[in-house]
């Protein structure tokens, strides 16, 4: 018996567990990709998981000698181009306007800070230009 109990306990403390860590993207569209001077355009950026995020953190780069940021919506927890806020939910997005002030193209990009679950575990993230 002693045996048998020892066998079970062997196999409920080394039996490998499978844990599968969420992913998430951050992904950015912008409104327009033609403009002319003095036009202003939206970028868009959203958080996606496959599971709940938490957090969600990333900062816009662009060329401010091209595009000027005019505003942002619905970006309570955002400092200008710096974001950092509870998602609740599998997919998130915030908006940016952005103004352009002179000819050529210019690139908006993002950096991914991180997705965090609700669980406050990291998740492996990528970035969609």
């Amino acid at each position: 018996m002693k045996k048998l109990i020892r066998f079970l306990l062997f196999m409920i403390i080394f039996t490998p567990l499978n844990c599968f860590a969420a992913t998430g993207l951050i992904d950015i569209y912008s409104s327009s990709k033609q403009l002319t001077i003095g036009n202003t355009f939206t970028v868009t950026v959203y958080c996606k998981s496959s599971s709940t995020i938490g957090t969600c953190e990333y900062t816009l780069s662009y060329d401010s000698s091209k595009v000027k940021f005019v505003s942002a919506k619905d970006t309570v927890n955002c400092n200008g181009t710096f974001c950092a806020y509870y998602a609740g939910d599998k997919s998130s997005s915030k908006q940016f306007t952005f103004k352009a002030i002179a000819n050529g193209s210019a690139t908006i990009s993002a950096k991914a800070y991180g997705l965090i679950d609700l669980d406050e575990n990291s998740m492996k993230t990528s970035v969609d230009p």
